[in-house]
């Protein structure tokens, strides 16, 4: 039996089950239990599984099954029920490196936006290396709730965007950008300019960046990551920051 002593949704300290902030956000509030009483893995390619799996319209790199609530307890939905919630497990795909850690890391990534820097983000987490949107609200356009949010280098070789060309094809790249590949914050002060960030903003947005906040590492302690995970989500951070404060010539 897994123990739990933090909510499985906040990570917030002493609770054995969800806490009563992650209980209104996930479930409005309802009691249900955090341990699924059955094991995913015994479904592996069985015809009810599959035409689960057939029923879920939400693509990605990982397998995912329509869910419900039923008498406090999540289960996988039927043909005819309609589904209220995704169910995410480790993938199947046995070459991606740490495979069984990857619901762990896309929990603690998608706290940590959220905890630490105030992203909006979706309650059921779903970047399989690298999902962002655009909604429309009335005249203006901003990011919708993030999903997906991973720490790919947990499991992947993976660049910094994922994306081809980094920030922007039309930007000049500083001279550690071009020698390295690796964008540094003078990189990302040339990309605020162009879309149109006054300076005294754009510097207090880069400015979070500089260092690791005091709780995104109590909240990676707190996570389901295993401990030799734990230490590499810390120093694939740590490099990432420093990539961003060199200093340009």
């Amino acid at each position: 039996m897994t123990e739990i002593n933090r909510c499985p949704s906040t990570l917030m300290e002493g609770f054995a089950t969800y806490s009563p902030k992650g209980s209104k956000k996930l479930f409005s509030g309802q009691k249900v239990n955090p341990i699924l009483e059955f094991n995913i893995d015994e479904f592996r390619n069985t015809s009810d599984i599959l035409d689960a799996i057939h029923r879920i319209s939400v693509s990605g790199v990982q397998e995912k099954f329509p869910a419900i609530i039923d008498q406090g307890r999540i289960r996988i939905s039927l043909n005819e029920e309609r589904s209220t919630y995704i169910l995410k497990p480790a993938p199947w795909d046995k070459t991606l490196q740490n495979r069984k850690q990857i619901p762990a890391n896309e929990h603690i990534t998608m706290q940590i936006a959220s905890q630490v820097y105030g992203i909006q983000t979706a309650a059921n987490g779903d970047a399989h290396l690298k999902n962002f949107s655009l909604i429309l609200q009335e005249s203006d356009y901003r990011l919708a709730p993030a999903y997906d949010l991973l720490n790919t280098g947990l499991h992947v070789n993976s660049d910094d965007f994922g994306l081809d060309g980094g920030l922007s094809f039309n930007i000049e790249k500083s001279d550690i950008m071009a020698k390295t590949g690796h964008p540094c914050r003078l990189d990302f002060e040339r990309f605020g300019k162009q879309i149109g960030i006054v300076e005294t903003r754009l510097k207090r947005i880069l400015g979070k960046y500089m260092q690791i906040p005091d709780e995104t590492l109590r909240l990676i302690d707190h996570s389901f990551l295993n401990d030799k995970m734990k230490r590499t989500y810390i120093r694939i951070i740590n490099e990432r920051i420093n990539r961003f404060i060199r200093i340009s010539e």
